[in-house]
């Protein structure tokens, strides 16, 4: 893995390096840069795969960073500031690390890194097994009185469990019964279109309005709905649903 660090404390740059060398010594230290022009510059030409970024350089805020240049990588801020964290849920983090920063707070962030990568993975072999084998469903009968219907994907904003049944909700914001389980939905659901937030709910991307912090590393996501549907993330699940979004 290469990694660059945005930092203009040479102590904390070089202690910040000694500690990722101690969890990972094959991670290989690309740059320490100070400021924001010299970052900007380096990310023109070069994308690492993880940056550690501080939010106070000597020329300004990091965040002016984003203003010049798209940064497609995951970012871990590292600073001395609580009050950024909500700024920084903007960019493409996975960890907000308050100095002094810890062997065990790095280790988290890297786990986190790894368990996203992994995630990605999974699911870019498992859209191409779906693609192979044309298991993408595209429309689904489900019970409307005493009639079955079928219910077409671009027509449905989520699915949803209640009382050990399972429902879909069209656009029209209209509730019917369907047969399969939410890990069943799982399995024949094109996962670019849908994605399981927890263990009651698989939206489609359609359906999401906005997505805001919550507490510990979660965050709610607003979910089109009739009755302005809000629903917890986890932490673990958030990272993954910020890729999916993106």
């Amino acid at each position: 893995m290469e990694v660059l660090i945005i930092e203009d404390e040479p102590v904390s740059a070089q202690e910040l390096e000694i500690l990722i060398k101690s969890i990972n010594s094959s991670i290989n230290v690309l740059e320490v840069l100070d400021t924001i022009e010299s970052s900007v510059k380096y990310l023109r030409i070069n994308m690492p795969d993880l940056i550690f970024l501080d939010i106070e350089l000597a020329d300004g805020s990091s965040f002016e960073i984003f203003n010049e240049i798209e940064v497609s990588c995951p970012i871990i801020f590292t600073t001395a500031y609580d009050e950024h964290a909500l700024k920084a849920f903007d960019q493409n983090s996975i960890a907000y690390l308050l100095k002094p920063i810890t062997k065990p707070k790095l280790e988290h962030s890297f786990d986190v890194l790894r368990r996203m990568k992994m995630a990605v993975l999974k699911s870019e072999v498992y859209k191409q097994l779906l693609h192979t084998e044309n298991r993408y469903k595209e429309s689904f009968l489900v019970k409307f009185g005493n009639s079955l219907i079928p219910l077409s994907v671009p027509e449905i904003l989520y699915f949803m469990s209640e009382d050990n049944l399972v429902f879909v909700v069209n656009k029209n914001f209209k509730k019917y019964l369907c047969s399969l389980t939410l890990s069943d939905l799982e399995e024949v659901l094109n996962p670019e279109l849908f994605f399981r937030i927890n263990r009651q709910y698989i939206i489609h991307k359609q359906a999401v309005i906005a997505l805001k912090p919550h507490v510990k590393g979660q965050v709610n996501i607003n979910v089109l709905s009739a009755d302005q549907l809000e629903v917890v993330v986890s932490r673990l699940k958030t990272p993954h649903l910020k890729a999916w979004l993106s």
